[in-house]
């Protein structure tokens, strides 16, 4: 019997892998961590199991069902390379900038007993993720299992909706190889509108999230913003009264457990606000593009997200990603940098990662041209001679149409020719100098063969079905599919 861990595995689609997992595999789900409103329906159905819901996880709150570790200094030095990546991911808990660093290591600290404990108290074979862990908690168990030993499987997805894969870390190992095999209609189809530059190569959960918002046409209205929090916050409180949404990461500053309604509201609409102050700040600092400027570009990541922490490693700090960028460009050219569209949504939680200074950084270097949001991303792309990303799609956009890419973080088509991967100053300097030679250009045959590869790689299945448009895609036929997939790597 395989004793196995479920982490961050929510929704229905999971509750059908683990039925699989457990009646044709075997397997025991001593430990489960999900959505706090699958809590009833999982324990029903899985009545041996323990669960925890993940925001409760995040922020570590309540007793839990086994003795906390003893944490040491051999332990800690041990855990040093990825302290500092948990602390920053932190941010995501962050109610209003009130998350010290001392609070962090705390919590830090905190997690690191928990989730040692339940390692020494279960002793699973396989802890499996449902994608790659950025929710602190996951993430500090991800590290404890990869110190111990333990598999970690997790799934991770590419900009094609309805298709994932299985990798055995956050680093991989990437999907490699090339295939004369005719691509299959629905790549087929994806490919051809990428190469035209069409849409399908944007986030399939970014398309979804901006259709729900309708920001189509653009950023919102204050007008709409503050209406649209009002009316979710009459329904949180209807719904939970003062307590905090069960829902919730944010970290009341007061208790240290989760925020309450009024602390979450009073942040969120302080943050409209705020956001607004920083798209004006970042206004004053854009110019637009020059004819026949020589430019590699670089599309900001939207943060907090597992884009960058921890897919990026540390070039999640996208600050050290254009300095060197900056230090290292062929004299004459320029390195022009577009933050994310979602950024500084009213909707979203995009002030947390940012601050006046960040756009001030950014626009002190003299060979970096900051742009405005509304500049068209399409014909930018077209025109650079490469896209620096950290796992963007922007990076795999440009390639469908011949531009080389340099990929600082585990995006899923790192290994796809024209890309450089970068872990080190030296890569940077030995890819412009490639790329300013044009000896760097992918051909078209080059992307169809690679993504042939990536297609047999690949199997029916989604991460999270709220967020992405999977269309027609048979879910309980994806379950059992991504099911036996995960009873594969324990033989």
């Amino acid at each position: 019997m395989t004793r196995a861990f479920l982490i961050e595995c929510s929704g229905a689609i999971w509750s059908t892998i683990a039925d699989h997992l457990t009646r044709t595999h075997g397997w025991d789900i001593s430990l489960w961590t999900g959505a706090a409103a699958d809590r009833d329906v999982v324990l029903a159905r899985f009545r041996e199991t323990h669960f925890v819901a993940n925001t409760d996880a995040a922020l570590d709150l309540g007793e839990t069902a086994w003795p906390k570790a003893i944490v040491d200094a051999l332990l800690l030095s041990r855990l040093s390379p990825v302290e500092g990546t948990a602390i920053r991911m932190m941010d995501r808990l962050d109610l209003a900038a009130t998350f010290t660093h001392a609070d962090r290591y705390a919590h830090f600290l905190d997690l690191v007993r928990t989730w040692a404990g339940a390692l020494d108290h279960y002793h699973p074979d396989v802890v499996v993720f449902s994608n790659a862990p950025h929710v602190i908690f996951d993430y500090v168990l991800y590290a404890l299992c990869q110190m111990r030993g333990i598999p970690t499987p997790m799934f991770e997805r590419h900009g094609l909706p309805g298709w994932v894969f299985l990798q055995q870390s956050i680093e991989g190992p990437p999907l490699r190889g090339y295939s004369d095999a005719p691509l299959p209609a629905v790549y087929d189809k994806w490919l051809s509108v990428s190469m035209a530059g069409g849409k399908s190569a944007i986030p399939p959960n970014f398309q979804k999230k901006a259709a729900r918002y309708k920001l189509n046409s653009g950023n919102a209205s204050l007008f709409r913003a503050l209406v649209f929090e009002c009316s979710r916050a009459a329904y949180l409180f209807k719904r939970y009264g003062f307590a905090g949404p069960a829902n919730s990461y944010l970290r009341s500053p007061r208790t240290g457990e989760r925020a309450s309604w009024l602390e979450t509201e009073a942040a969120r609409f302080a943050a409209i606000f705020r956001k607004r102050h920083l798209a004006r700040v970042l206004a004053r600092l854009t110019s637009l593009p020059l004819d026949n400027e020589p430019y590699v570009l670089l599309a900001l990541h939207y943060q907090p997200e597992r884009a960058t922490l921890p897919m990026s490693g540390l070039y999640g700090d996208q600050l050290l990603v254009i300095d060197l960028l900056s230090r290292l460009l062929p004299p004459g050219w320029k390195l022009y940098v577009k933050e994310h569209p979602w950024q500084l949504q009213p909707f979203s939680r995009g002030e947390m990662c940012r601050n006046a200074a960040f756009y001030r950084r950014i626009a002190a270097h003299a060979n970096v041209r900051l742009l405005p949001m509304a500049v068209d991303s399409a014909p930018l792309i077209a025109g650079a001679k490469a896209i620096a990303t950290g796992t963007g799609s922007m990076g795999w956009q440009g390639l469908c149409l011949g531009i080389p890419a340099l990929v600082f973080g585990a995006a899923w088509y790192r290994t796809c020719p024209g890309v450089f991967e970068i872990k080190s100053a030296q890569d940077i300097e030995m890819a412009l100098a490639t790329i300013a030679s044009g000896g760097a250009a992918p051909s078209p045959k080059q992307i169809r063969c690679y993504l042939s590869m990536v297609a047999e790689s690949c199997i029916p299945g989604v991460l999270e079905p709220d967020v992405e448009a999977t269309g027609g895609l048979d879910l309980d036929r994806a379950a059992t599919g991504m099911a036996d997939a995960l009873a594969a790597t324990q033989h």
